[in-house]
């Protein structure tokens, strides 16, 4: 469900189940909404995610990841969907 002037950032498993949402004004870039998910994540839930798979949008947060310890790799988005990604960091406008 779209809504005016909001954006929704979503972090989901290779699955496509969600694993976090952060909901941010429309003004705002999409990549400020994924550095709020990536530091937000708490990995001892997911000890076992090496890899973020993110659309072009997000290819500023490597050096997000790589703190987090986690490797990005910037992808088309139904790559990282059905190409067994450990997490798919994925905007929804």
């Amino acid at each position: 469900m779209k809504v005016k002037g909001r954006k929704r950032q979503s972090l989901t498993d290779r699955g496509g189940w969600w694993l976090r949402v952060y909901v941010h004004p429309a003004n705002e870039h999409d990549k400020w909404g994924g550095k709020a998910l990536l530091e937000g994540m708490d990995l001892v839930r997911w000890p076992r995610v090496r890899k973020v798979f993110v659309d072009w949008g997000y290819r500023g947060l490597r050096g997000v990841a790589r703190g987090l310890g986690l490797e990005l790799a910037v992808v088309v988005l139904a790559q990282a969907v059905g190409g067994g990604a450990d997490l798919c960091l994925v905007g929804a406008g």
